[in-house]
């Protein structure tokens, strides 16, 4: 049986290129909020900075089984460019991560 069929099994070794994917809405609110991306696995490093709207995607690296990696993810909202307008706005970002085994 192929793990490509399956997925990942529980107890067999892997490793996967993982990349991070991501959609805004576009709205004003998105385009003034920041996204931080960070590998917060050890020293803390940055995988991604930027406007919310900008972000589509970005590579994670490869992950391998018995070795997790831990990321943050920040949203700021620069008081500095504060819009009335956006005074109750809303906005979505939605993430999918995909692996491909290697």
């Amino acid at each position: 049986m192929d793990r490509q069929d399956v997925g990942l099994l529980i107890g067999l070794p892997y490793s996967a290129a993982v990349t991070l994917t991501g959609t805004s809405d576009g709205s004003a609110l998105a385009q003034n909020l920041t996204l931080l991306i960070e590998n917060t696995t050890g020293t803390a490093t940055t995988v991604w900075t930027g406007k919310m709207s900008d972000f589509s995607s970005v590579s994670l690296g490869t992950f391998t089984s018995g070795t997790p990696k831990t990321f943050r993810f920040t949203v700021t909202f620069p008081t500095a460019n504060a819009v009335a307008t956006l005074q109750d706005a809303a906005t979505t970002e939605t993430l999918r991560f995909t692996g491909v085994g290697q």
